[in-house]
């Protein structure tokens, strides 16, 4: 079984992005649905009405995403409105894993322009378009972090 990038998972709304993150604390950490619930102080049920509208209080949404070990719902809200995201970059010095995932990434940018321009497809375009917002994150990401290699931060543990 091929292993899931998460770093690529876009979603498209945000009952998709609520069924992210809770796949997300599945695969990483091993949490159910009922597991996340006993962490937020909700019912399961509750999770449950909130995947079924697609819809999650505000006041649970910071709670959501630390218990399930990911922000999916904040970056879509954040793409949906045209905005970028980046994680706080710490000045970590880069691993060639992270440098072979960032040429990965690049590559597979310019794959998803090169099919989108033969196909010429609504469906083409949008991954070119979700493709190329992740790449300037990792670059920007990157870019961030290069700045910073002289006054490295405290990592409080890497997030998706």
């Amino acid at each position: 079984m091929a292993r899931k990038n998460w770093r690529r998972c876009h979603p498209t709304n945000q009952q998709e992005a609520l069924r992210l993150c809770l796949d997300y604390a599945e695969h990483r950490y091993n949490r159910g649905v009922q597991r996340v619930a006993e962490i937020l102080g909700v019912t399961e049920w509750a999770i449950y009405g909130w995947l079924k509208e697609g819809s999650i209080p505000g006041k649970h949404v910071i709670g959501f995403e630390h218990a399930c070990g990911c922000s999916f719902l904040s970056d879509y809200w954040s793409h949906a409105q045209g905005n970028l995201t980046i994680k706080i970059p710490t000045g970590r010095k880069a691993t060639a894993e992270d440098i072979n995932q960032l040429n990965l990434h690049l590559n597979e940018t310019v794959g998803h322009i090169l099919k989108f321009h033969e196909s010429q497809s609504h469906e083409d375009a949008n991954a070119a378009i979700w493709a190329i917002s992740g790449a300037m994150e990792d670059l920007a990401l990157q870019q961030h972090n290069l700045e910073k290699v002289d006054t490295p931060e405290f990592d409080f543990g890497e997030r998706k």
